[in-house]
């Protein structure tokens, strides 16, 4: 290491598969590939005017995902919640398109957010939930999945891939009865 010339550090992780066992691996395969083959035009076109509950505890999070959804979908209206009980309450109290939730939080995660709203009953079943979640692992994917959420978008998201699972959660949704 020079002085002013930086350094150069190289270190690995063993990467650990665990061996889970689905329920359901069509439920999976669809939750997994939720909006994969919709087309950002579409998307965007279909989203328009939307109303989303944005869950999230993590300012700087809240920021972009903010920023993404208004740069990309024509006038999207994005409420925040900091927490499960606040989500909960805020669904109760309004009427929203989609739920975008955040699984790691304080005082309510959003696993348990998920099921307070699924148990409102109604229409509340057929909420759309979107699960965002930096772990990918089978068995986080399942327990998102036994919780009660819709769809699933690993963090950090890519725009296009975000607009497209917006749009195929809610597309699912238009043509159920």
């Amino acid at each position: 290491e020079a002085k002013g010339k930086g350094s150069m550090e190289m270190f690995f992780v063993d990467r650990i598969d665990q061996h889970i066992e689905v329920k359901d691996t069509e439920q999976l395969e669809r939750f997994l590939a939720t909006g994969s083959a919709a087309s950002t035009n579409a998307a965007v076109s279909d989203l328009k005017g939307i109303r989303i509950l944005l869950v999230e505890d993590n300012d700087f999070n809240i920021m972009v995902a903010q920023d993404e959804l208004q740069a990309s979908i024509p006038d999207v209206q994005v409420d925040v919640a900091k927490n499960g009980i606040e989500a909960v309450a805020r669904v109760k109290a309004n009427s929203y398109d989609l739920v975008l939730m955040d699984v790691q939080m304080p005082e309510m995660n959003g696993y348990e957010a998920t099921r307070a709203i699924r148990a409102f009953g109604g229409a509340y079943t057929q909420l759309p939930i979107i699960a965002m979640t930096a772990n990918v692992m089978k068995a986080e994917v399942q327990r998102c999945i036994d919780a009660g959420m819709t769809g699933f978008i690993p963090k950090p998201f890519e725009r296009n891939e975000l607009l497209a699972t917006l749009h195929s959660v809610l597309a699912d949704r238009k043509g159920a009865p």
